[in-house]
């Protein structure tokens, strides 16, 4: 923090989006909202594309704060325009919900296809759900099943329980495959996959019935 703020301090655009990150979540320093939108805004003013990103989640309530979604937009779309693959995946889910702006689905799912593609484990969860639930899409279990295990490959737990959903419904449920996915996240310690696989053991649905 003592040299970031040294170096923001002399105008350094990427110090000034650290500082803001370190005052924003309190990393360092004393978390102080203000001070972190100060900094993302000065670096985000030289068109930095981390003060652009760490502006756009400050104003959409990212940090706990009094949300501006619209103003956060502005702000993802600047981030967007210089290829940001997390500001794709924020603004999509601005767009997706209709949260502050227009509602825009098809332009959702473009963002989190784009981001996905970049690597990004949340925009590959988040796509896969599109595709499982049909949101503004025909449902597909194949693209839900690509992209939800993409991410599941990378540490996204969440995407795990969505494909414990995927292979319990639809005409011919796959339960031991569901099980199995259900153990790898009950594994990793989330309690809500931990709920659901025991009551597999319970039911006797892809695993030997157990109630012990």
């Amino acid at each position: 923090a003592v040299w970031n703020e040294a170096a923001a301090n002399a105008g350094d655009a990427g110090a000034q989006a650290r500082l803001g990150y370190q005052h924003a979540s309190g990393f360092g320093v004393t978390r102080d909202l203000g001070e972190a939108k100060h900094w993302f805004a000065a670096a985000a003013a030289q068109e930095h594309v981390a003060g652009q990103l760490g502006l756009g989640m400050l104003l959409a309530g990212s940090y706990g704060d009094a949300r501006a979604p619209a103003r956060a937009a502005e702000w993802f779309e600047k981030a967007v325009a210089q290829g940001n693959a997390t500001a794709k995946l924020c603004l999509a889910m601005l767009l997706l919900h209709g949260e502050g702006v227009a509602r825009d689905e098809s332009r959702a799912r473009t963002l989190l296809q784009e981001a996905a593609e970049a690597g990004q484990p949340a925009a590959m969860f988040h796509l896969g759900e599109i595709y499982r639930r049909g949101l503004g899409v025909a449902v597909s279990a194949s693209e839900a099943e690509t992209w939800l295990r993409r991410a599941a490959a990378r540490g996204h737990v969440k995407a795990l329980l969505s494909l414990v959903w995927l292979f319990t419904s639809g005409p011919e449920p796959e339960a031991a495959t569901a099980a199995a996915l259900c153990r790898q996240a009950a594994d990793l310690g989330d309690g809500e996959a931990q709920y659901q696989l025991a009551q597999f053991y319970l039911a006797g649905r892809g695993v030997p019935k157990d109630a012990t």
